[in-house]
């Protein structure tokens, strides 16, 4: 029983070290949770950003478009035009028109400043978004912990509640034990309260008689 008990003593304080564990865990997890959130929110925010800087780029081009458009008539701007029309994106146009001098410069200062723009909102969304990732991975390791603590918890407690079983059946083995003692010892205190009996009253089979006494083999 003493034995059983420190099993299950031992087999507490792990179950209990482990659940210590799990809460530390899920205090780390749950900190990481709304940082996550606020880089998910941030992310998406830059990405409107994007989109709306992209919006005026692709404004402003329509708009220089158009200039070229009313102009060629003056300016004899018609290959130069079908050569701009011609670009296979935005960025091939932006390097064909480069050059172009119905860019105004204030047009062409606009344009570097929504490319600017847009570099520096993607490379801060591509530092926001490896941020992202790392907090993600680091989640994931924490939540592996936690289900590894977690199997181990409930382990130990199986021991706990197995050896605690173990202790009841040897409590009720010990019990029954002390049931047949104390009905020797009864039996033997009844023994010792027998007064002796002078004379032969009755003799045991196979005995025989010395000296005035019962022998026995």
């Amino acid at each position: 029983i003493k034995e059983a008990e420190a099993s299950m003593e031992e087999a507490q304080a792990l179950a209990s070290e482990y659940g210590a564990n799990i809460d530390e865990l899920q205090a780390q997890i749950d900190e990481l949770v709304p940082q996550i959130a606020d880089l998910e929110a941030r992310i998406a925010d830059l990405e409107a950003q994007i989109e709306e800087n992209e919006a005026k780029v692709e404004e402003l081009k329509q708009r220089v478009l158009k200039r070229m458009v009313s102009s060629q008539g003056t300016m004899h701007f018609n290959p130069m035009l079908d050569f701009i029309l011609g670009s296979q994106g935005f960025a091939d146009m932006l390097r064909r028109t480069y050059g172009v001098e119905a860019i105004t410069q204030k047009e062409e200062q606009d344009r570097n400043a929504y490319l600017d723009i847009i570099e520096q909102l993607e490379k801060d969304k591509e530092e926001l978004s490896a941020a992202k990732e790392e907090l993600d991975a680091k989640k994931v390791d924490l939540d592996a912990k936690k289900e590894r603590a977690e199997a181990m918890r409930v382990f130990y407690e199986r021991i706990v509640a197995e050896t605690y079983d173990q202790i009841q059946a040897l409590l009720e083995e010990e019990a029954q034990h002390q049931m047949v003692l104390s009905s020797i010892v009864y039996e033997l205190d009844e023994l010792y309260k027998m007064e002796y009996q002078y004379g032969m009253i009755s003799m045991v089979p196979g005995s025989s008689i010395s000296a005035g006494i019962p022998s026995y083999p």
